[in-house]
């Protein structure tokens, strides 16, 4: 059955690789499209696809994939059940990335009869086999992915990416007005020389694709020369290019490059960047004064997305390259896109755009990076191009088609923002409360680390490395044995985790050449804070010739540089019971995150995570995973309740009440070597059996908080708790702002939240803005099924007995928060985002900054002055906005504010970073409280609410100075300007 997009459409089929509400219709021919963000609401998801939606709707016969890495396995589960049986070929490079060899391996130890694995020649060295390039045929017609994302489930889940589609039916014969398009694809394809490829290109000339417009730009390894020098790479776009119109003398021209990495462009943008590449952005043609931006996270920008740091290992940009090019960092701007929802959904896409007067002419939607390895540069003269790697992009130069990934004006870097490197440390906590701290170590400090033999010189080498602030090094190894002589014949990786003492040497020759790592062990051990060092060779893809050493090492090195978070784990408290078959653990773990909750057990051994817990017991007799054991957990009194199996039934296992001995058992003393070499077993994994040898001690951290707490610096639900915050502190990060919670006295807390500055929107507001402030209040405040179905849930417990005057307080606090909850409600539509629960918590400083109100007005005035310098919309028009709504909501009284803080503990407890621990704080007690307060209580806060009338002046932000500044602003704006060469991106 066709629809009339033009897709192949079959019956829906149920995918548990990706299951959503959401239905995809169909693929508009000649299209460009973003991917699915799962966590992004609806809406942001209108015209987005996972591959999996993409493969049901198509639901191919055949297929061939062309891309730098695919997960195998998660491939094939995005295919419709019926069709994972059907032939998939895969085209990946002869190394790096996704290599032939070991994905071969995997179809062979899986016994995928119907996967096929070719492999794409690299001939110069640092070249990657880049595409990624779908081709998928059905009984009619063929089908065409052009894609920025590897196939692995990390690039289509949270991170921005695009895809172009294309499609057309087959012909019995060669179609004879053959479009552009697809003759670029034939020649594209004929470049890998392989005769596995001929069939596709055969079905490809049999297909009707002239109904495509758009074209195709491409790179293939190699030194180019002649009327090949504009096939590939940057001169092929130029010569695309050089017949559009040229723009008027008068025009504001603008090229945007935006990319995930960034190769090594020169000493200055003369080098390469403006000669070759912009010249090529404009045909060729340098008829109007143009300038060139790059749009590239800055570290701010990957420490709030959705996947914290570890969206840093899509960002390879190091920072031996970022010194030797400081000039770069002029033309930088910041990755935004409000527009469509994904400023935190880390950039994979890469694009390439022409704008003129503010309206884009072109785009280009690739898998090439700005560097020169990817667009070539020109040799000898310009009378070669060399290319090392291969790339394809789709070209759409009509206007009315071209769709910006990111928001237009850009945001330029300001003074305090830097690009994000890979390779340098970052102590700040991510939205995950994770760090990002790992160094690597050039051959040449290797080298004088090696020859020093002074430990005075090898310390100021590993302090001006900051080599002691460091949890993971890299140093990189070469074999050379005399430091005198130029040269060395082998390069390798050393690998430390540095808090733990383990080594990892990672080496593509087997057996390895261990000489130098071991070498440089010894010289590393003594500055190191632990005895136990171990050494282990590690697993990893082997060389097939003599020269290819320093490509594992960069690829060694891309993989080692995956986040691992060293957490502070807490130890719970526990009891073990037993009967004839069972072991019954009691783990008492109030503020787990049960969604990441891992138990696993067998032999002696049983292990509990539920960050920030953990607990690793060591059984005096064997237990076994026989699928009979359970778990549960306990929200009244949160804790779990873990049945275990034994091995042997009706044995007892004794010693259970000497925890001690359970958790850290006494060893026997024997003498080893300092250093102990351990060679890797396929059957073991020495890594993670190491791991969790950590000493423990039992923390109750209920233990630390009172719920009768009088004196000033309680936090939570009427200030009465206490210890909990600090004892997570390493855990959550900066979860809560105020510095040091348990120390900070409640009543200097909102003088300290009130130390910001303002950043306001007072030029025309944007049409979202305008239509945030203008619609009506549409927010239900009823309570519904689904707070009933979540109340009835909540723990029975009885609340601390409170004052008068504390239930005043108390009363209080919910204005910020029911602030926070109406102001995101009026931006997002009175819909809730994936921002909400940010919102809320960055918001109310009765969350973030643990503060305590003596009025309505102080209360109103720091959640007012939060909302002028902190979210993404921040204007004194909408703030009143948002105040009025608050007063609404309190006005309809006791179960309109239970139906608020109702939605609010919902989102806090999906929303991540830890937020769920607000509503064990806060919202919890106060969803209880707020049944059963008196009457007079409500009243009163009424109408101490409804008598506030808010001023500029009494946030203390000088905000009729800054307003008028802003109008100055906007005078200048709006006046006509010639571009020069001093203009930038707005």
């Amino acid at each position: 059955m066709r629809n009339e997009t033009g897709a192949t459409a079959g019956p829906a089929v149920n995918n548990p690789a990706n299951a959503s509400e959401y239905s995809p219709t169909g693929l508009v021919n000649g299209q460009m499209y973003f991917t699915r963000v799962n966590v992004l609401p609806d809406r942001f998801n209108a015209d987005a696809f996972s591959l999996s939606d993409i493969l049901q709707i198509i639901r191919p016969q055949l297929s061939i994939h062309f891309n730098f890495m695919i997960d195998l396995e998660w491939l094939i589960q995005q295919y419709p059940a019926p069709c994972r049986d059907s032939p998939i070929i895969c085209v990946v490079g002869e190394k790096m990335g996704t290599d032939k060899k070991s994905l071969q391996a995997e179809v062979n130890a899986n016994k995928w009869s119907n996967v096929s694995i070719l492999g794409a020649t690299l001939p110069i060295p640092f070249g990657t086999h880049h595409t990624k390039l779908s081709i998928l045929e059905c009984e009619t017609k063929l089908h065409i992915i052009v894609s920025t994302a590897n196939l692995i489930e990390g690039d289509w889940d949270q991170k921005t990416q695009c895809f172009y589609y294309a499609s057309g039916y087959f012909s019995d014969e060669s179609v004879s007005n053959q479009s552009e398009f697809a003759k670029d694809l034939c020649d594209y394809l004929s470049e890998y020389r392989l005769s596995d490829i001929a069939y596709w290109i055969d079905r490809i000339k049999n297909c009707d694709l002239s109904g495509i417009s758009d074209r195709l730009v491409f790179s293939v390894p190699g030194y180019h020369q002649a009327s090949r020098m504009n096939k590939f790479g940057h001169p092929s776009l130029s010569r695309l290019l050089r017949d559009r119109p040229a723009p008027k003398q008068d025009s504001r021209r603008l090229f945007l490059a935006q990319c995930s990495s960034i190769g090594s462009l020169g000493d200055k943008r003369e080098a390469w960047l403006l000669p070759q590449f912009l010249n090529s952005l404009q045909g060729g043609k340098n008829l109007v004064l143009a300038r060139l931006f790059l749009i590239y996270p800055c570290v701010e920008d990957v420490r709030n997305c959705l996947e914290g740091y570890s969206a840093g290992d899509s960002l390879p940009y190091q920072e031996s390259t970022s010194k030797r090019q400081p000039w770069l960092r002029e033309i930088m701007c910041k990755w935004r896109s409000e527009a469509k929802g994904r400023s935190k959904a880390m950039p994979h896409v890469k694009t390439y755009t022409e704008i003129i007067d503010g309206v884009p002419q072109w785009i280009l939607v690739t898998s090439a990076n700005l560097s020169k390895a990817a667009w070539g540069d020109f040799q000898k003269n310009k009378t070669q191009l060399m290319v090392r790697s291969y790339e394809l992009g789709v070209l759409i130069s009509d206007p009315t088609r071209v769709k910006l990934p990111y928001d237009y004006p850009v945001a330029k870097y300001g003074p305090k923002d830097e690009p994000w490197i890979c390779d340098v440390s970052y102590t700040e906590a991510d939205s995950h409360g994770k760090q990002w701290i790992v160094a690597v170590v050039g051959a040449a400090s290797c080298e004088l680390l090696r020859y020093a033999g002074d430990e005075t010189i090898i310390r100021e080498i590993f302090t001006s490395l900051n080599f002691f602030d460091k949890e993971k090094i890299l140093f990189i190894l070469n074999d050379r044995e005399d430091p005198t002589v130029v040269g060395g014949f082998h390069w390798s990786l050393l690998v430390l985790e540095r808090k733990i003492g383990r080594f990892h040497y990672y080496d593509s020759t087997r057996p390895a050449k261990t000489t130098v790592a071991k070498q440089l062990v010894n010289i590393v051990t003594p500055f190191l804070d632990t005895e136990n060092i171990t050494f282990t060779i590690a697993d990893c893809p082997q060389q097939h010739n003599s020269f290819d050493c320093g490509m594992y090492v960069i690829e060694f090195v891309r993989r080692a540089l995956k986040v691992r978070s060293f957490p502070c784990m807490i130890t719970p408290s526990f009891s073990i019971a037993q009967n004839d078959k069972m072991l019954i653990f009691i783990i008492r773990a109030p503020y787990a995150k049960i969604a990441d909750t891992e138990i696993e057990y067998a032999d002696d051994i049983f292990m509990f995570s539920a960050p920030p817990y953990y607990l690793r017991v060591h059984l005096p007799r064997e237990v076994v995973d026989d699928n009979s054991g359970t778990a549960n957990y306990d929200s009244t009194l949160g804790e779990f309740t873990v049945r275990v199996p034994k091995k042997n039934h009706g044995e007892n296992f004794p010693g259970l009440d000497m925890i001690t001995e359970l958790l850290n058992p006494q060893r026997k003393i024997s003498a080893q070597q300092l250093v102990e070499e351990i060679v890797d077993d396929p059957d073991e994994d020495v890594e993670d059996d190491n791991e969790y040898f950590v000493k423990q001690e039992v923390t109750d951290i209920s233990a630390g908080c009172s719920e009768n707490s009088t004196d000033s610096y309680g936090y939570g639900f009427a200030w009465k708790r206490k210890g909990i915050l600090g004892q997570l502190s390493e855990e959550i990060g900066t979860l809560v702002e105020l510095p040091d919670p348990e120390h900070s006295s409640i009543h200097e807390r909102s003088k300290k939240c009130a130390e910001k500055d303002a950043k306001l929107d007072f030029l025309d507001p944007e049409d979202s803005l305008r239509h945030a402030i203008e619609s009506e209040f549409d927010l239900p405040l009823d309570v519904d099924a689904e707070d009933r179905q979540r109340l009835k849930d909540f723990p029975k417990k009885k609340l601390p007995k409170l004052s008068q005057e504390e239930q005043r307080l108390v009363a209080l606090s919910l204005i910020d928060i029911v602030f926070a909850f109406a102001y995101d409600s009026r931006i997002n539509d009175w819909e809730m985002c994936c921002e909400t629960g940010w919102n809320i918590v960055k918001l109310a400083p009765s969350l973030t900054f643990l503060c305590q109100w003596k009025t309505a007005s102080e209360a109103f005035t720091g959640a007012v002055r939060r909302s002028l310098c902190y979210p993404l919309y921040r204007n004194w028009d909408l703030s009143m906005k948002v105040v009025e709504d608050t007063k609404h909501i309190i006005r309809k009284g006791r179960s309109a504010l239970l139906h608020v803080l109702s939605k609010v503990h919902a989102v806090l407890i999906s929303s991540g970073e830890f937020r769920y621990l607000y509503n064990d704080l806060f919202i919890t007690d106060y969803c209880l409280w707020i049944q059963y307060v008196d009457d007079a209580v409500l009243k009163s806060l009424q109408e101490e609410v409804a008598a506030v009338e808010m001023q500029k002046s009494d946030v203390g932000l000088d905000l009729d100075e800054l307003e008028l500044e802003g109008q100055m602003a906007a005078l200048k704006v709006k006046e006509p300007q010639q571009l020069d060469s001093d203009d930038e991106p707005e």
